[in-house]
């Protein structure tokens, strides 16, 4: 096996794993100090549909991409490259977009946990947070 090719995407896996587990543990402690640990179970199933869907979109891709380089088609090799691009594009704008938000809500966020700790109306948004986030 060629190891120079698979550490790569070994680093890039094994660090987005660590930043989830970072963005469900912030989710946990909000959730404890807002003592609203029944919120717990709707945490972990939006981690298990994340996980899901991750495997479903990325099975697709593959796919999709397999079929484009065996294809026998002329432009194919063109439509592989389009394909990769739209790719990149779309992950870049969905990270950029996910930056932008969390700078924003991260000024509010520590200022009603201290305010509002135990009737807060964010706790549900917290916990579906958890389940976009996974």
């Amino acid at each position: 096996m060629n190891w120079s090719a698979a550490l790569p995407t070994f680093f890039i896996t094994l660090r987005e794993g660590v930043e989830a587990a970072l963005v469900v543990g912030i989710v946990f402690a909000c959730l404890q100090q807002a003592q609203q640990q029944k919120l717990h179970r709707w945490v972990y199933l939006g981690i298990l549909s994340g996980i899901l869907a991750s495997f479903v979109v990325g099975l697709l891709i593959h796919l999709g991409l397999q079929g484009l380089q065996t294809s026998e088609q002329l432009y194919a090799p063109v439509f592989k490259q389009l394909f990769e691009v739209g790719l990149g594009a779309i992950a870049i704008a969905m990270l950029s977009w996910m930056l932008i938000w969390m700078t924003r809500q991260a000024r509010f966020l520590k200022a009603e946990i201290r305010r509002f700790p135990s009737k807060l109306p964010w706790v549900k948004i917290t916990a579906q947070l958890g389940q976009f986030s996974a």
